[in-house]
């Protein structure tokens, strides 16, 4: 059981997410393919992008050769870290002192192509850590929330340790699935999220059966705490997801083969939780990990949740829970598919698609 501990800093935002790969050169015009705009493309401190108010890095070997051990294992763009903004680092360590936090380091003074900060590295219990947490305090910057990223995913390899270590940060369980676990057709995850302030995590461990459950590949690919996808927030996600359509981004789809309508309800889901209705889709991954033993196999990658919270005049029930069954069975099953039919697209594949959209090259495949 977590200690009783006065909670001391508050979690204002992500503050970015740092990917590593093996040349940001060549994946910088593709995230600006995406809709993100290059702040800095620097050799020395990474190339600095955002979207919005959500932030990246893209950081390589020019930049630290250190990666080179993480990018053999992980594979091309693979999030190394993640930062979230506080509002005093100092209380933060104060806090998490007492509550008998030991991996973390001193806190360090820095500058990027954000501006001046101090940060300090909260180092994962887990075996195989793939993902870490920075925290950082900005100087001289407005400390206002940001509504640009909702949440992280996180495949780990015990979900009950993984859910204490998040309560021994003074995280509270916002989501357990109703029936225990979220059921595919041939296998299953359980899984669980958890928030702190605007730091919300959702983990998630396989559960094999018939076949493999798409989250253990993850983790088995990754290691254990590896984050598997970022929820970005738009305004308006039909509107987004036909723009991002036109520029040949290709999306998970909801409904098996046989179900397909062809427009954008294969590929946006509707859900609802605690704050009411919204709309989600998901990206395909956009690299694969080549797995070392077989180098003509691909193993799972990073993807976006695309995500738009719908204002509603209808009060939540108390007690609500902060994801929704549905939509959370949507996503596993939609890599279910994939993993059956073998499917391994990427974010742009413009060798497959040609110069069709996503949903008219969906259109071309059920001639």
């Amino acid at each position: 059981m977590a200690k009783t501990v006065e909670r001391m800093f508050t979690p204002l935002r992500v503050d970015h997410i740092a990917f590593a790969c093996y040349d940001s050169s060549f994946w910088q015009p593709i995230f600006e393919r995406f809709g993100f705009e290059t702040v800095s493309g620097g050799r020395n401190d990474g190339v600095a992008m955002r979207h919005g108010n959500v932030r990246i890095v893209l950081i390589d070997p020019h930049h630290d050769e250190r990666l080179i051990p993480f990018l053999v294992k992980h594979g091309d763009l693979q999030v190394s870290y993640a930062a979230i903004e506080v509002d005093s680092l100092k209380a933060a360590l104060k806090e998490l002192n007492a509550r008998g936090i030991q991996h973390i380091t001193m806190p360090l003074s820095t500058r990027d192509e954000f501006g001046t900060f101090k940060y300090m590295v909260l180092r994962m219990p887990f075996q195989e850590v793939t993902s870490e947490w920075m925290l950082v305090e900005r100087e001289g910057e407005a400390q206002d929330t940001s509504e640009g990223l909702d949440h992280f995913a996180i495949g780990v390899r015990d979900l009950k340790k993984g859910e204490q270590f998040y309560h021994s940060l003074g995280f509270e369980t916002i989501y357990e699935p109703e029936e225990g676990e979220i059921p595919g057709d041939y296998s299953s995850m359980e899984t669980v999220a958890l928030q702190r302030g605007n730091w919300v995590v959702a983990l998630v461990k396989g559960v094999d059966k018939e076949r493999l459950s798409q989250v253990s590949t993850y983790v088995g690919a990754h290691g254990d705490h590896a984050i598997q996808h970022a929820a970005i927030q738009f305004d308006n996600l039909p509107l987004t997801v036909g723009e991002l359509d036109k520029r040949g981004t290709q999306f998970r789809l909801r409904r098996q083969k046989q179900d397909r309508k062809g427009d954008l309800t294969d590929i946006i889901h509707e859900g609802e939780d605690h704050s009411g209705p919204l709309f989600q889709c998901f990206t395909k991954p956009w690299a694969y990990r080549q797995r070392l033993d077989d180098p003509t196999s691909h193993e799972g990658g990073f993807f976006f949740e695309l995500i738009q919270r719908i204002e509603s005049t209808k009060k939540a029930k108390t007690g609500a829970q902060a994801f929704h069954d549905p939509t959370v069975i949507g996503l596993y099953r939609s890599i279910e598919y994939e993993e059956i039919e073998n499917d391994t697209g990427r974010i742009f594949s413009d060798e497959i698609m040609g110069r069709y959209g996503f949903l008219e090259w969906l259109k071309q495949q059920e001639k």
